[in-house]
């Protein structure tokens, strides 16, 4: 399953002196699932990166996007299941939450026309060999 996404686009806050960057992309995003039926998510902030968290009574994932200042630059957009210990042990599955999220952030990094080179690839993917990619999740 492709659940991280790498893209490349401006953002007003590269001019920040401090991170996380990307909150103009992020707040864009909550917005986004809330059009497109997804719920009232929540945004918060680490020192690297912005979070967004999925309404308690429905989906259960977070969301991550950060700027990966490699080369080249880019942003990474990341799905997880968020899943407690209760969870975990009665290997509950959470694909199809996954699933919608994921096709939920590719219509939103489609619509905006400042977006380009979507690529989506597997947790192990972008982490180990990331030429591995494929245009949707």
């Amino acid at each position: 399953m492709k659940t991280h996404v790498s893209f490349k686009r401006d953002s007003t806050t590269l001019n920040n002196d401090a991170q996380p960057f990307g909150e103009d992309i992020a707040a864009a995003m909550v917005a986004s699932f809330a059009s497109q039926g997804l719920g009232d998510w929540s945004l918060d902030s680490l020192d690297y990166a912005f979070t967004l968290f999925a309404p308690a009574s429905s989906r259960r994932c977070y969301v991550m996007v950060g700027l990966v200042d490699d080369v080249p630059r880019q942003w990474l957009i990341s799905c997880d299941p968020s899943r407690g210990l209760l969870d975990w042990f009665l290997r509950k599955n959470y694909d199809a939450e996954i699933d919608t999220v994921a096709n939920a952030i590719h219509r939103f990094l489609s619509d905006d026309s400042g977006v380009s080179e979507i690529r989506w690839h597997t947790a192990d993917g972008w982490n180990s060999n990331p030429d591995q990619w494929t245009p949707s999740p």
